[in-house]
C-alpha cells in the first residue's frame, strides 16, 4: 500500500511546495501595499493549501461554524489540539474573518517559504520554548494586539503535535496570559481530527482517503483558568475520534 501511495501522491508533492514557493513573492508584493492586501494573499495561499489535498482524496470538512460569532464585536480565543501542518491552515480558513492569528516555535519564522514569512510579518508570533519569561511577554503583546482589533488567537496548550492522534495535557502559562490580556475574549474549543495522519508516515508517503475534519466546538464561559482547560480538554478529547 505504501509504495501505491508513493505514486498516487506525486501530484501532491509537487503542488504543495510549489504554493508555497508561488505565495512567497506574492506575499512580499502584496504586503507593500499594506496589511489588508497581504492578508487577502495569505488568505488566498490557504484557499490552495486546503484545496491541495483534494489530490490525497482528502478535502477539509469544516463542522461548527454556527459557534463562530456572527460580528466582529469582541476578540476570540482559539484553543485547539495540534495535529500537524495543515492545522493552522485549517484554522486560517475557519476563522479567516477574525483575521487568526497564531503562537508558533520560533525555528518557523526562518527558512520555509511563505510561511516564515506570514510568521514575521502577519501579525503571529514566534516563541523561544527555552525562554518561558520573552514568550510570556510576547503573548501577552500579541493578546493586547487581539484585544485592541477584536480578532482572534490561535493557542495549542500541548505544546507541540501528536503523532498519533491521542491528545496530551494542557499547559496553562500561555492560555493564562492571553485570557489576562484579552479580558472580554470569547474562548472557543476547537478539534481537529484526523490531520496528524497527512504525516503519519513522516511524508514518506502521504496516505490517500483520509477523513479530516475542523469543528468549533460551544465557547468556554469565563471562569478560572484551571476551569477553563479542564473544560476545553475535556471537550475537545470526547470530541476526537479513537485512533488507530
Amino acid at each position: 500500500m505504501k509504495m501505491l501511495y508513493f505514486i498516487l501522491m506525486i501530484p501532491f508533492a509537487i503542488i504543495f511546495p510549489l504554493i508555497l514557493v508561488v505565495f512567497h513573492p506574492i506575499q512580499v508584493i502584496a504586503r507593500f501595499f499594506g496589511y489588508q492586501a497581504h492578508k487577502t494573499s495569505v488568505d488566498a495561499m490557504i484557499f490552495f493549501l486546503l484545496g491541495a489535498l483534494f489530490l490525497i482524496a482528502s478535502p477539509v470538512k469544516f463542522k461548527g461554524k454556527k459557534w463562530i460569532p456572527k460580528d466582529r464585536s469582541q476578540p476570540l480565543i482559539v484553543i485547539s489540539n495540534h495535529q500537524g501542518m495543515f492545522d493552522i491552515p485549517a484554522l486560517g480558513w475557519i476563522f479567516r474573518r477574525f483575521h487568526i492569528k497564531f503562537i508558533s516555535k520560533k525555528k518557523l519564522a526562518k527558512g520555509i517559504p511563505s510561511v516564515s514569512y506570514n510568521i514575521r510579518h502577519g501579525g503571529s508570533i514566534a516563541i523561544d520554548r527555552k525562554k518561558p519569561e520573552e514568550a510570556q511577554g510576547l503573548i501577552s503583546e500579541l493578546g493586547e494586539y487581539i484585544s485592541s482589533k477584536n480578532y482572534a488567537v490561535s493557542i495549542f496548550p500541548e505544546g507541540t503535535r501528536s503523532k498519533d492522534g491521542s491528545m496530551k495535557d494542557f499547559k496553562s502559562k500561555g492560555i493564562q496570559s492571553l485570557l489576562d490580556s484579552i479580558p472580554n475574549a470569547i474562548i472557543v474549543p476547537v478539534v481537529l481530527k484526523n490531520f496528524w495522519k497527512i504525516e503519519r508516515y513522516g511524508l514518506k508517503p502521504v496516505p490517500f482517503f483520509l477523513n479530516l475534519s475542523i469543528e468549533v466546538l460551544e465557547p468556554i464561559k469565563r471562569q478560572a483558568v484551571d476551569e477553563i482547560i479542564q473544560e476545553a480538554h475535556r471537550k475537545i478529547n470526547s470530541a476526537l475520534p479513537i485512533t488507530n
